[in-house]
């Protein structure tokens, strides 16, 4: 958990961000795996992962018209609330959700 995010925080961060589209999407299709094993072991007052709140936020903006790539993003969220603060899943996630909900045709 702290040492797998300690030591592959930079790597990973990269690779969610990198210009290349298909590197994003093999990272996302595994993105959940991956928060878990990096969530895995650390304590409550830990909140490294925040450091991917944002390329995930960006990415949900990237595949907007692209149905399956927002239906698989989609379903990461059921495990938001076991990886990420309460905060930040009323600030940043729940609005996408709703957006999706109200809006999208998924």
């Amino acid at each position: 958990g702290d040492k797998a995010y300690g030591h592959l925080k930079d790597c990973f961060l990269a690779l969610i961000q990198d210009p290349e589209f298909e590197v994003q999407d093999a990272i996302f299709a595994n993105l959940t795996v991956i928060l878990q094993t990096f969530n895995a072991g650390l304590s409550e007052d830990k909140q490294p992962l925040q450091d991917c709140v944002i390329p995930i936020c960006t990415y949900e903006t990237a595949i907007k018209g692209c149905w399956r790539k927002v239906y698989s993003f989609l379903e990461h969220f059921e495990y938001f609330p076991n990886i990420f603060p309460t905060d930040v899943l009323y600030d940043k996630f729940i609005p996408i959700l709703f957006r999706h909900l109200t809006q999208s045709t998924i």
